[in-house]
């Protein structure tokens, strides 16, 4: 497995295994079509898809409830989130 990663305006270089990216920053071939639909696409298509994401996992019932709120609506949704694992852990050392 690599051990390495790209820089990145988020990240530093190191500190996370970058799959779409190689060591030197540049894309991969399996990801050259995503990286072009990435930077084609409007922010607002992103929103757009974003919200109907929500919309249907709201209708289809991927939700939890956190029940030590106050007040309002307990459900919510189960969170679109990225994951980056770093180095350390990715070579098993943290």
């Amino acid at each position: 497995m690599p051990t390495t990663s790209t820089a990145s305006p988020q990240s530093p270089a190191g500190t996370f295994f970058d799959e779409m990216r190689d060591p030197q920053g540049q894309v991969r071939a399996a990801y050259r079509n995503l990286e072009s639909w990435l930077n084609d696409t409007p922010k607002a298509e992103f929103r757009r898809r974003r919200e109907e994401a929500e919309l249907l996992f709201r209708r289809l019932g991927i939700t939890f409830a956190v029940y030590s709120e106050d007040a309002g609506n307990p459900e919510r949704l189960i969170p679109l989130i990225r994951s980056r694992v770093s180095s350390r852990r990715w070579n098993g050392q943290g």
